[in-house]
């Protein structure tokens, strides 16, 4: 019995996602092309890195 949990959950876990990451039939109509170079940085990223800076500073403080 515990085998088939395990195998369940592997199959769950493992291979559901590769199923979802296939690309399918494109929409006609739609614009299907990648977008073009050099666009800015998304600005929740733009936080995160913030973040990240000011949070690394205030370990550094607290360290002292």
């Amino acid at each position: 019995m515990n085998k088939s949990k395990y195998l369940l959950s592997f199959i769950l876990i493992i291979i559901t996602p590769v199923i979802y990451a296939q690309k399918g039939v494109p929409i006609p109509g739609t614009n299907d092309s990648p977008p073009p170079p050099g666009l800015f940085i998304d600005g929740g990223l733009f936080y995160l890195f913030i973040i990240g800076i000011v949070y690394g500073m205030y370990e550094l403080k607290s360290k002292k």
